[in-house]
């Protein structure tokens, strides 16, 4: 008994404990992660040494080293089974005419050199702000299909839009089109999967990013999900931007009270690239179970249109690519940058790359909602909006009306619209895709729309700023100190 009890006296209780600390430490430091996360995960093991290493099991860095293994395997298989040649003839095709000099140029290649795919051109971009135009767009894109059909989202629900859409796919799939709907386990949790079974009678396949661990769990708590928005038909026309499969994107079933977003339809080559990142993901959910039948079409070279389809990801510690992309073009920025983001979130660099440009005398307005669907996330971002108003930007709340729009214009030379909002969940824990334009007339067209949407806005003011009382400053503090994670 007495040796027992020794065992474990308060000196050996110590010493394991010591030693514990200083394997977990080393454990960390060896993962090579950012120092904010890795401090997190010190703390919190420390904190909590038996539920801590329960959390690190299911959420830690390992099990995404596991996922991010998957995911090289599926990007691995896929350039070299479908996107080896186009790639290679995109780029040449792209290179001829670019200037050394031109900054939209040294964007794109800032993203090729993290690993996605280079400018490509367009025939045609329409762009959408309404989402019963989108929608029936894409409605009378899957009925002329020929050959195949990529569906991508992060939320798919069972309203009247999805069944819609889904009847219209099952069609399809009866006439012999390949139909693939990929939808993320997380954001469309709330699906009936029987909702998919005339799909998958018909001929088409239907599969889930990433299932989840345990249910019920919120969208707010889980990473490594798809919150692309792609849909390609044929490999030539293809959609992304902000919106999803919900009646609340759909002015025909909602109003006037449908959420403002932005979608954009494109077509020709560059869309190749579009259902690249499609079979990416597909071959990830898949493993590969499944592949597509139709090759990708060759390049033509046709299309005025310069643009580049990036995507990102937690899969690439080295890519990040819209990160970056976003990151050198505020910080090269010589006249404007407006921003519409319905999560503002920045980490430091992009939030110094803001505040740099606008006491360098740029332009800088960012419009965020007055009241988004996250009231946490909309306190975090009350945090930095002192600094960026005393740096000279202007921040502008959009409402009554939902804002789910994500986009950037700088200068004349860079536009974007895609599913990335301007937050760390975007930049780095989720898998996001966007069209980036190289100068040309859609660029004009967004930074038209941005005036537009300021008549739906009021400005937030140095001395609207300093109102704030103590309650909100302390919960805004609070809420800052969740960005990376947020």
């Amino acid at each position: 008994m007495d040796d027992l009890s020794s065992l474990f006296s308060i000196p050996v209780l110590t010493a394991i404990e010591v030693v514990w600390s200083i394997v977990l430490v080393v454990f960390l430091l060896l993962e090579r992660r950012s120092p904010v996360a890795t401090l997190a995960w010190i703390l919190g093991l420390l904190a909590l040494p038996g539920l801590g290493l329960v959390i690190y099991a299911v959420f830690g860095p390992r099990r995404l080293a596991n996922k991010r293994r998957r995911r090289s395997h599926a990007r691995a298989y896929v350039k070299s089974a479908a996107g080896q040649a186009w790639f290679l003839k995109s780029r040449r095709e792209t290179a001829r005419g670019a200037r050394a000099d031109d900054p939209a140029s040294e964007l794109a290649e800032l993203a090729v050199r993290a690993g996605e795919a280079p400018p490509s051109r367009a025939e045609r971009v329409d762009v959408y702000v309404r989402g019963d135009q989108a929608f029936r767009a894409i409605e009378e894109a899957i009925d002329a299909a020929t050959q195949s059909i990529h569906v991508e989202y992060y939320i798919f629900t069972n309203g009247r839009l999805a069944r819609d859409l889904l009847a219209r796919l099952t069609r399809r799939a009866h006439a012999g089109i390949e139909v693939l709907l990929l939808v993320d386990a997380l954001g469309s949790a709330g699906a009936d999967d029987s909702a998919f079974d005339a799909l998958r009678a018909a001929g088409g396949a239907v599969a889930y990013f990433n299932p989840l661990l345990f249910a019920g769990l919120r969208p707010s708590l889980l990473n490594f999900r798809t919150h692309r928005k792609i849909v390609t038909v044929d490999g030539r026309v293809g959609f992304t931007g902000g919106m999803n499969v919900d009646d609340a994107h759909d002015e025909r079933h909602v109003g006037a009270a449908a959420i403002r977003d932005t979608h954009v339809r494109l077509e020709g080559d560059v869309v190749a690239a579009l259902d690249l990142l499609f079979l990416e993901d597909w071959g990830f959910a898949t493993d590969g179970e499944r592949p597509a039948r139709h090759p990708l079409p060759p390049p033509t070279g046709r299309g005025t249109h310069r643009v580049q389809i990036v995507g990102s990801g937690p899969d690439e510690d080295a890519g990040f690519a819209i990160h970056r992309q976003f990151f050198a073009a505020i910080a090269g920025a010589q006249r404007r940058v407006l921003l519409t983001t319905p999560y503002f979130v920045p980490d430091e660099p992009t939030m110094l790359a803001l505040c740099t440009a606008a006491s360098r005398g740029v332009e800088v307005s960012i419009l965020v909602p007055a009241a988004g669907d996250h009231r946490f996330v909309d306190a975090a971002a009350r945090a930095y909006f002192p600094d960026l108003v005393a740096a000279g930007a202007r921040v502008y709340l959009y409402g009554p009306r939902v804002l789910h729009a994500k986009t950037l214009v700088v200068d004349d030379h860079y536009a974007a619209i895609g599913t990335a909002n301007f937050d760390a969940r975007s930049f780095r824990l989720n898998f996001e895709v966007i069209a980036a334009f190289l100068g040309g007339e859609v660029v004009s067209e967004l930074a038209a729309r941005f005036e537009v949407d300021l008549g739906s806005a009021t400005r937030l003011t140095e001395a609207k700023v300093r109102a704030e009382g103590l309650v909100d400053r302390l919960v805004t503090g609070v809420a800052k100190l969740f960005a990376p994670i947020l």
